[in-house]
């Protein structure tokens, strides 16, 4: 399961993308990948979304937890 984000900023959106994973002696944070992208437009997020399977359904409102 992959979740995101996306937050209006100061300067656009911001739009936080990951994949939640339990921590163990090899992982340090709570996910497999997080990536951040700093965007004009909420558009430009959706188009993000329709290239990860599935993110086009739901946005999740939360956090990873670092």
């Amino acid at each position: 399961m992959i979740l995101h984000t996306l937050e209006l900023t100061e300067a656009g959106y911001k739009l936080v993308i990951w994949e939640p994973a339990p921590k163990n002696d090899n992982r340090l944070s709570p996910f497999m990948f997080r990536i951040t992208y700093f965007l004009e437009h909420p558009s430009e997020a959706a188009a993000i979304l329709d290239m990860i399977e599935g993110q086009n359904e739901t946005t999740v409102f939360s956090h990873p937890k670092n």
